[in-house]
């Protein structure tokens, strides 16, 4: 059984999937050059040798983490939109662009920010750069494109009822962030999104793809001296702005928009599906954390393996779910540690009350050294696979650099999970999971 993936909203252009599928040489990566254009634009460089392709990635900070009541989805909005036209290019001119040379081009919103992507050979970097300043600096927000995606995100929006785990996912965000926005849905309300006008979709792109807003990461056949120069003639002439002064208080006023809660939630909410599904969750701290590597390590051991404790004794041992594991991702503000089950309606309070025996036992006592390294590997080998493609090499380096963690972050991430203990791992689960907020939607009443 899969591991579950919250989906993320997106709008993608794919075409020429087989330049992606070769993997990459399996050795430590290239070093990553870093510099810093005069308008503050962060500009990473990783040569490859051997790779005849060249993948450039761009975070913007923002995506749902700068988002208020009434902007939620605004920035998974703003990305849908910025494939739909730009500088003098319109949607399909972008999308037979791309397809004219085999390449990949995509726009996704996240919690913590908006990327965009584009993979090509090396003979159309040069495009593939024009059409990211293109998307960065002119996008065209047309009126008739907005009422179009519009359409689609409500219809996405609607969708998820019929996605129970997804459901059961976010109404646990929900309980665990009550005033912050990750709380919020990531492609926003049904009354949001209806209210937002082509206005508020231009101030927000305007607000944040600003160039001391963002992080360009370039990986693949180029130099990195000609990576930063070709960066820097696309969007070195870009204008830095002062971002919103909500911004750079967040961080501060995070713990109190996200407060631990001091008693067990349980909530039940009624729905037409013939299975249970259960969702038991903890706040954690973000990546910038000394707890966050014992934490991934404490995951790992809960239910992100499957030789994992949830899914040895529920699923294997019991038979008791359909699916059952946990998940811990990585954010920049206050995180979250989320163990899912889906069962019978007859089996959701047995299901529930092993699951939370689960919890209760990782904090009674260490747990085992085997465990431990078997965990250690498990994270440190999905860390180097993670790699294995060539927008990957480009995307954690800016990822890490965007959080504030510094591009460095990528490499030393393994020695950190290695350093990890059982003695680590039984003080943050003591730590953190002490007190739980559990959801079940299932048949039937609350």
């Amino acid at each position: 059984m899969g591991r579950a993936r919250r989906p993320a909203a997106a709008a993608v252009i794919v075409v020429g999937l087989a330049l992606l599928a070769a993997p990459l040489n399996a050795q430590a990566p290239p070093a990553v050059h870093r510099a810093v254009l005069p308008n503050g634009l962060v500009v990473l460089a990783r040569q490859m040798p051997g790779v005849n392709l060249v993948a450039v990635e761009v975070l913007v900070r923002g995506g749902q983490r700068y988002e208020t009541p009434k902007t939620t989805g605004l920035a998974t909005f703003v990305a849908e939109m910025l494939l739909k036209g730009a500088g003098a290019r319109t949607a399909q001119d972008i999308a037979l662009g791309m397809e004219a040379v085999g390449g990949e081009l995509t726009a996704t919103a996240a919690p913590d920010y908006i990327e965009v992507t584009a993979v090509v050979t090396p003979a159309h970097a040069g495009l593939a750069l024009e059409m990211v300043a293109d998307i960065l600096q002119r996008a065209t927000v047309d009126p008739a494109e907005v009422e179009r995606q519009r359409r689609l995100i409500l219809a996405r929006i609607r969708a998820q009822g019929d996605r129970p785990l997804d459901l059961v996912w976010q109404r646990l965000l929900r309980a665990l962030y009550p005033h912050h926005p990750y709380g919020s849905p990531l492609a926003g309300t049904p009354e949001a999104v209806a209210s937002f006008t082509r206005q508020d979709l231009l101030d927000y792109y305007r607000t944040f793809f600003v160039p001391n807003n963002m992080v360009v990461s370039v990986a693949g056949a180029l130099r990195a001296d000609e990576a930063v120069a070709r960066v820097s003639r696309a969007l070195g002439e870009m204008r830095p702005a002062r971002l919103p002064a909500r911004v750079g208080l967040l961080p501060s006023v995070e713990r109190a928009l996200a407060p631990r809660p001091t008693a067990l939630r349980e909530l039940r909410e009624p729905r037409q599906t013939r299975a249970a599904w259960l969702a038991i969750g903890f706040l954690a701290p973000g990546a910038h954390s000394a707890d966050y590597p014992p934490l991934k390590v404490l995951n790992a051991v809960m239910g992100e393996m499957q030789s994992s404790r949830l899914y040895a004794e529920i699923r294997q041992k019991q038979g008791l779910a359909y699916q059952v594991g946990s998940v811990m991702p990585t954010r920049a503000g206050p995180g979250y540690l989320l163990a899912y089950a889906g069962t019978t309606p007859e089996q959701a309070a047995r299901v529930r009350d092993d699951m939370l025996k689960v919890v209760a036992g990782l904090r009674a006592g260490p747990v085992p050294a085997d465990e431990v390294e078997r965990a250690k590997g498990y994270l440190i080998g999905n860390h180097a696979i993670g790699h294995e493609r060539i927008q990957r090499q480009a995307w954690y380096p800016a990822w890490y650099e965007a959080l504030g963690l510094g591009f460095a972050y990528d490499a030393r991430y393994p020695e950190l999970i290695a350093r990890v203990t059982s003695e680590d791992v039984q003080r943050v689960a003591r730590k953190y999971l002490d007190v739980p907020t559990v959801v079940i939607l299932a048949p039937g009443a609350p």
